[in-house]
């Protein structure tokens, strides 16, 4: 049975803060951590091509993230365990990392949703059961809450924090977001809400009348800059629009919509918590770095950022007493633009479920008045440096960030690299630079770009300065 807000209050305790619990309480209660990424394919079933199983190991291996958020105290549900050189780095930052225990098999299955692992396991469910009977205060926190984790906490009875699922599916529709946004009075991109091609192609032409370069198509569901097409000409956007049609005879899509695309922009991604009771708390902002549709990296807002912020918060804040009206708990990542003048667009898509920026929201608090960029890299198949390799690299390279100085290069995410660099496979590569500046920061990135590629042309020996030669 599905719990509402009001059930959760009472079992967890109105004063329950996942904000606090990650900053100043840390050392209170448990929580039991599942990196279950990938429920847009849940709460709206898309038809999907063929599987690429080493995009779905680098994708579930994003699970090592989970470290910067888990206490010593808590249990985090892994596919595959983390190497023991990277756990030992991650303790000398100071983050302990949680117990780590894993579903029957999930080693050998990518395909199979790690959920679906846990719900088959009863060794595992039983084991769950015990760790909530035996400590008080335990909560399940999932990256996102689908009919399956509300599975797992009743087959386990486990409290679970976020959802309902069927409130989180009608949040994480970009078309909802766009509705919610308009009903509260913000403003919204220019575009319209379309049921049929002969709509797309009016909104197309309308923005183009309007003066926009670009015109972007949006469906209402998915992540990570998917079911996005942006297209600069008429002959683009119609090869969309026939590409939707074709999916909505499979899929039973019926809406979508079209906005100008702004140019140029600052994309800004706020993080809030919505309680058991209905308490709303922003507890981030960061500067989304976006090539595109698609993510690649966050810088933390700075004191400078501040006054322009202002405004910005007041109206994330009411779009979160929104989402408690509407029954969700949890976790909500909302993306926001802002425009050449600095206007506010508060409300582009809202996510009700963990983000990658999620993740990485409490950097502040455990590296205070330093300016936090991080980054997220896709590697090719030839050259990418293993965790011990790529340790090594940035050591020798004295990139690596030193607590005794207070700078330098974390690699917070490990299980998307390679074992080794003789394995041919593609990586993915999760940094933070944590430096007193800016300047300082881009500084660590720009030489770290240049031992990458130092590092795919087999030159390991050069060094990462700006050598041409590199």
């Amino acid at each position: 049975m599905t719990k509402t807000a009001n059930n959760l209050a009472e079992e967890v305790g109105s004063s329950f803060s996942f904000t606090e619990w990650m900053t100043t309480h840390r050392h209170e209660g448990t929580i039991i951590w599942l990196f279950n990424i990938g429920a847009e394919e849940v709460w709206h079933a898309q038809p999907t091509g063929v599987a690429d199983p080493a995009e779905n190991r680098i994708v579930n291996r994003m699970e090592d993230m989970v470290w910067l958020l888990s206490r010593e105290q808590d249990v985090l549900i892994m596919r595959a365990e983390p190497s023991r050189l990277w756990q030992d780095y991650m303790r000398s930052l100071g983050f302990p990392g949680p117990r780590v225990l894993f579903p029957s098999g999930a080693a050998e299955d990518e395909d199979t949703p790690i959920s679906e692992l846990v719900l088959r396991d009863a060794a595992l469910l039983e084991r769950l059961s015990r760790i909530g009977t035996a400590a008080n205060d335990t909560v399940f926190v999932p990256y996102a809450v689908t009919n399956r984790e509300q599975m797992i906490a009743a087959a386990s009875g486990l409290r679970l924090i976020g959802g309902p699922a069927e409130a989180s599916a009608v949040i994480n529709d970009k078309v909802h977001s766009r509705e919610l946004a308009a009903r509260l009075g913000l403003r919204v991109t220019s575009g319209r809400i379309c049921s049929s091609a002969d709509e797309m192609m009016e909104a197309y032409y309308a923005l183009r009348f309007e003066g926009y370069r670009k015109v972007v198509l949006k469906q209402p569901y998915n992540a990570s800059g998917k079911g996005m097409f942006v297209a600069d000409s008429e002959d683009r956007f119609s090869a969309w629009v026939r590409r939707m049609e074709r999916m909505a005879k499979r899929s039973g899509e019926t809406r979508w919509l079209v906005e100008g695309w702004l140019e140029p922009r600052e994309d800004w991604n706020a993080q809030l918590w919505i309680g058991p009771s209905g308490e709303t708390e922003l507890f981030s902002v960061t500067r989304q770095l976006v090539n595109g549709t698609v993510y690649n990296g966050s810088e933390f807002a700075t004191a400078a950022d501040e006054a322009e912020l202002v405004g910005y918060h007041s109206s994330i804040l009411r779009v979160g007493q929104e989402l408690a009206r509407l029954g969700y708990v949890g976790v909500a990542g909302i993306d926001s633009i802002r425009t050449e003048f600095g206007g506010w667009i508060p409300v582009v898509e809202i996510n009700g479920r963990f983000t990658l920026s999620t993740y990485i929201s409490f950097l502040s608090y455990r590296f205070p008045n330093r300016f936090l960029r991080t980054r997220y890299r896709r590697l090719p198949a030839d050259g990418t440096p293993g965790f011990d390799e790529l340790l090594d690299l940035l050591r020798r390279e004295h990139l690596l960030y030193e607590r005794e100085t207070g700078e330098g290069i974390i690699v917070y995410v490990s299980g998307t690299l390679p074992p080794a660099a003789t394995t041919r496979a593609p990586g993915r590569l999760f940094t933070i630079s944590v430096a007193s500046t800016r300047e300082r920061a881009l500084g660590l990135e720009n030489r770290l770009e240049a031992v990458l590629a130092c590092f795919r042309n087999e030159a390991i020996s050069c060094t990462s300065s700006y050598d041409p030669e590199c």
